[in-house]
């Protein structure tokens, strides 16, 4: 579902970014749209996205340092061997 939903909007964006650029011209409305899009995504996640810096701390009680580094090195030694 979510991947479908990032190429349908991959898709949307590419058509009205080409109908932009054939009635108004290649430079610099096209662009527009995608100043548009980046502007209102950092509005909706400034507004709508809990801040996690709590649950972030709370569990960084609980790992010690060696659990840390052992979580990234078992999956890249995996990966690389």
């Amino acid at each position: 579902m979510n991947e479908f939903a990032g190429y349908l909007m991959l898709g949307v964006s590419a058509y009205f970014s080409a109908y932009i650029a054939e009635n108004y011209g290649v430079s610099p409305y096209p662009f527009y749209l995608g100043i548009a899009v980046a502007i209102t995504g950092l509005i909706l996640s400034l507004c709508l996205v809990n801040d996690t810096h709590s649950y972030v701390k709370k569990e960084s009680k609980t790992v010690t340092k060696k659990e840390s580094r052992m979580f990234l090195y078992k999956p890249l030694s995996k990966t690389l061997h």
